[in-house]
């Protein structure tokens, strides 16, 4: 058999959306870059799992989000815009973004890329 169930309650695919992004972090192979927003404002998005649905991001996120940008040596992106980067600058930010999840769950499509 398969192992779909994580040791700590019901498959996945039952869990509230919110809860799962909780849980698994996910970088794929092609993401879907908004070439508008700055890099630290792409990377904080791996926080909405935590933010209530009429909250907004605390003080505690915006701090683990610098944090992880300065861990990856991805500062000098934090106020440049997305599509002014190179694809792999960009590949970089999707990566930073998955681990500012803090979810114990890391899923790369095509990691060697």
């Amino acid at each position: 058999p398969r192992a779909t169930t994580p040791a700590d309650g019901p498959p996945l695919w039952v869990r509230a959306p919110r809860r799962r992004a909780a849980l698994v972090a996910y970088v794929p192979q092609s993401p879907l870059i908004p070439a508008d927003m700055t890099g630290s404002e792409y990377v904080l998005l791996g926080r909405n799992p935590y933010v209530g649905y009429f909250g907004s991001e605390t003080r505690h996120d915006r701090a683990l989000v610098a944090d992880v940008l300065a861990r990856l040596d991805l500062q000098e992106f934090a106020d440049r815009r997305l599509g002014t980067l190179s694809g792999g600058e960009q590949q970089r930010l999707v990566i930073a973004r998955a681990v500012a999840q803090e979810a114990p769950i890391l899923l790369l499509d095509e990691p060697t890329s």
